[in-house]
């Protein structure tokens, strides 16, 4: 069964979004609105960099 893309809201913290990445070992996140618009894309490799 193929789980759907993480998803998070455009409010989460950098530190707090590498917290969820790491141990889940996903390398990307949708950035939704709470009724479930996509705002965005954000990538490890990106936060990591930065």
């Amino acid at each position: 069964m193929t789980e759907g893309p993480s998803t998070v809201r455009p409010s989460i913290g950098v530190s707090a979004l590498l917290d969820r990445m790491r141990p889940e070992s996903l390398t990307s996140f949708l950035i939704t609105t709470s009724d479930g618009r996509l705002v965005g894309l954000v990538l490890r490799d990106d936060l990591e960099r930065g």
